[in-house]
């Protein structure tokens, strides 16, 4: 008698559990639209820039690139060179550094901002292009790049924007 009852308990307990189990909220069999890996996150931003990976001379497809070379156009920084040039140099610097943005996890501090513009390969190509020796130059790119991120990729702008602020201007 007492072995029918557990098994009985048993019985009661178990139907409760697939009860319940079949109450509880399910995964969502359907994919995602979050991205699941740092490269998966740095393809869709790519991807959704519109421009492909031997695209070249860069020259705005979104609205938001637009307005981002229009803004760098207007500011005069980079009077006397081309506007497509220009174009192409903002678009290019901005979309590096939303991808260092990524890489880094969406973290950032001025350390992390000072070394990007140390090490971009993107970034180094334009001083070079610029044939300038003046040491301010890098930081004036970095800042355009930085800039631009609040048109191709706003929630990491302000993080960045404030940590590049903290650096200390260079002198020549």
């Amino acid at each position: 008698m007492a072995l029918s009852r557990r098994h009985g308990a048993t019985a009661v307990v178990l139907s409760l559990a697939v009860s319940m189990a079949a109450c509880a909220p399910q995964p969502d069999p359907s994919p995602t639209a979050t991205p699941s890996s740092v490269e998966d996150e740095g393809r869709t931003f790519y991807l959704a820039q519109g421009f492909a990976a031997d695209e070249g001379r860069l020259t705005p497809k979104t609205p938001e690139q637009q307005l981002l070379v229009d803004e760098v156009i207007e500011s005069g920084v980079w009077a006397g060179i081309p506007d497509e040039d220009v174009a192409w140099m903002s678009l290019e610097l901005t979309i590096d550094v939303c991808l260092v943005a990524i890489e880094s996890g969406h973290q950032v501090d001025a350390a992390r901002v000072q070394e990007h513009i140390g090490s971009s390969d993107v970034l180094g190509s334009w001083e070079r292009a610029f044939g300038d020796a003046d040491p301010g130059l890098p930081f004036m790119l970095g800042g355009l790049a930085i800039s631009g991120m609040k048109h191709l990729c706003p929630d990491d702008y302000p993080d960045w924007i404030a940590a590049y602020r903290e650096l200390p201007i260079p002198t020549g």
